[in-house]
């Protein structure tokens, strides 16, 4: 059985508006089964929430100081 994903968090940048490129995309997965485990921790949820997102978030910037091959950085996240 495989485990469902629970948040997603993307990172996509490329050189041309609107089309990232997969060198430089990264998908971030918070799993139902991780979702799950967190919850019997108090604030379990918020901190892997906020753990993920600060590791999307370090990769964004990171790519905002490659001006020299990219032109746009676009982070998103969604909760299913």
């Amino acid at each position: 059985m495989t485990d469902t994903a629970r948040v997603i968090i993307e990172v996509l940048a490329g050189l041309k508006p609107g089309k990232p490129e997969d060198e430089f995309t990264q998908r971030i997965v918070i799993t139902s089964a991780e979702w799950e485990a967190a919850s019997h921790n108090k604030d379990g949820q918020r901190q892997l929430l906020a753990a993920r997102n600060t590791q999307a978030s370090l990769y964004a910037s990171g790519l905002m100081m490659r001006p020299d091959r990219l032109n746009w950085v676009k982070l998103e996240w969604i909760r299913l």
